[in-house]
């Protein structure tokens, strides 16, 4: 097998049905909000949903899930979390670098994300953190997009054009 300057197939076809899937969470996360707020107008919602950016809107349905019974508030919480924790990983494969290398031997490629730099304290240097992104992470992370899109907070209700 020879050496190629592209990644792989898989890897980009994985990262496709990310973006893909990711695109049904920000919708129910927005229906959160607007089931939280008890906002039915939809003009006044979608004005409110373009001045708060995602990180905001968590924050904005933590404090909203006040209102709730506790089990639904932790339901809510637990959802959320899971979401940040999800956001922070997305934002790092939509907006990353990605850099094929030949791996030794085989002439395999390995595809690698370029993220932000990484500060060491110690050296006083900043540097790259290049990170090797494989076929069995990109597919864990899409599965736990899934699993985030069929655990919205089972008392509300998800917006059924999304069919999750």
């Amino acid at each position: 097998m020879t050496a190629t300057t592209e990644p792989t197939p898989t890897h980009a076809q994985l990262l496709g049905e990310i973006i893909m899937e990711w695109s049904k969470v920000s919708p129910l996360l927005e229906e959160l909000f607007a089931q939280l707020a008890s906002l039915d107008d939809p003009y006044v919602l979608r004005v409110l949903l373009e001045r708060v950016r995602d990180a905001q809107l968590d924050e904005v349905c933590k404090a909203l899930s006040g209102r709730l019974v506790p089990e639904e508030k932790q339901d809510v919480l637990d959802w959320l979390e899971l979401v940040k924790r999800a956001r922070a990983r997305r934002n790092e494969y939509l907006h990353g670098v990605y850099l094929p290398h030949p791996r030794e031997g085989d002439g395999e490629v390995h595809t690698h994300i370029l993220g932000r730099a990484r500060l060491d304290h110690q050296r006083g240097v900043a540097e790259p953190r290049l990170t090797k992104l494989t076929r069995s992470d990109l597919t864990e992370f899409r599965d736990s997009v899934l699993m985030i899109q069929h655990m919205f907070p089972p008392f509300l209700q998800a917006p059924s054009h999304l069919g999750v």
